[in-house]
């Protein structure tokens, strides 16, 4: 059984992660991932 200790991430190796995935990623494919975020905030994270 993974415990929640194994399962954290720094928030400065999220932000390398989230940087190396954007570099790979179009402007639009960005935008859209962008809008999906906020939709799914808006709605407390359910059906996202």
């Amino acid at each position: 059984m993974v415990s929640a200790n194994q399962t954290r991430i720094s928030k400065t190796k999220l932000a390398n992660l989230i940087e190396i995935i954007e570099q790979q990623m179009t402007p639009a494919q960005i935008a859209e991932a962008q809008k999906r975020a906020r939709e799914c905030v808006a709605r407390e994270y359910k059906g996202c």
